[in-house]
């Protein structure tokens, strides 16, 4: 499966679970027709990542990263967003903290359920969005 940078998601994680749960209601959409759509979307978040270094020249690490990630996931709660932002989103609102904490999204979900990612210091955010 697809893996964001320093974030790797195991194959039948949380994440996984939890877009399981929310596409198949939504979308009537197969168990294989899900995995295809997260590993799509993880590969446009990686992908993602890898344009935006090669925009600026340095790599997202760190608080970047982490602030990208959750602006990327607060584009997911807007009317005309994609199903894949809005996916991200849900599953971020959606996953209990404890559960978060143990795949290392914690803070992030956190931030996404909160509406604000400036918890995540970045000086190139505006450079990133």
């Amino acid at each position: 499966m697809a893996q964001l940078p320093n974030r790797p998601i195991p194959k039948a994680s949380l994440f996984q679970q939890m877009a399981h749960r929310g596409l198949s209601h939504a979308a009537n959409l197969s168990p294989q027709e899900i995995d295809a759509m997260l590993t799509n979307f993880l590969q446009m978040m990686d992908l993602e990542f890898k344009k935006k270094y090669q925009q600026n020249g340095e790599k997202l690490e760190g608080t970047c990263e982490d602030r990208f990630f959750c602006e990327v996931a607060l584009q997911g709660r807007k009317v005309k967003a994609d199903p894949m932002h809005r996916m991200l989103f849900n599953i971020a609102l959606e996953t209990p903290p404890d559960l978060a904490s143990k795949s290392g999204l914690g803070e992030i979900f956190k931030a996404i359920k909160r509406l604000n990612c400036d918890v995540f210091k970045c000086s190139k955010i505006q450079k990133l969005m």
